[in-house]
């Protein structure tokens, strides 16, 4: 496993979650490698995106297409643009989840809260907190990428209509 110092790592975290919070989608996509997959398991214990369904299981290119809707100003629910600022917790390394390749296993506690807009009555505020996992390899010209970003969310197993967020 490569070391990165504890500070390296809150600071891409943050990076992270300020890129999200500011919309600056193409930034936040630069971060993953090629191969990476963003999950969302319906269940907290869920060990594996194939063994059942999943809020969101996607390639980096099925997550890119979903920036490209969310930017969309034809995705109608997402005009006005909601609006979102998370909170991160402490960022901690933790032994890999991956397959034993040189990633840099890091996971952190979040709050996020979306500002939805609803033309049908008030507007509308959502909350989601959980634990995000990120599977991290240190590339020589890039600096970290993810290559495996992993959220659990506290109510996942509630309907989650309509997310249009990125966590």
């Amino acid at each position: 496993m490569t070391t990165v110092a504890a500070s390296v790592l809150a600071d891409f975290v943050d990076l992270e979650a300020d890129l999200l919070d500011d919309r600056r989608f193409d930034e936040w996509l630069d971060l993953f490698t090629d191969d990476a997959v963003y999950w969302v398991p319906l269940t907290p214990d869920q060990a594996d995106p194939r063994d059942a369904p999943s809020l969101i299981w996607e390639t980096k290119d099925a997550l890119t297409a979903r920036v490209l809707r969310l930017g969309d100003p034809q995705t109608i629910v997402q005009q006005p643009y909601s609006r979102w600022r998370r909170i991160m917790g402490r960022v901690r390394a933790e032994p890999p989840t991956g397959n034993g390749d040189a990633t840099i296993a890091v996971r952190a506690a979040f709050h996020l809260v979306e500002a939805v807009a609803n033309h049908d009555a008030e507007d509308l505020a959502r909350i989601f907190a959980g634990t995000v996992r990120w599977d991290l390899v240190d590339t020589a010209d890039e600096g970290l990428r993810i290559r495996r970003k992993r959220i659990d969310l506290v109510n996942s197993e509630r309907g989650l209509y309509g997310v249009s967020v990125l966590f």
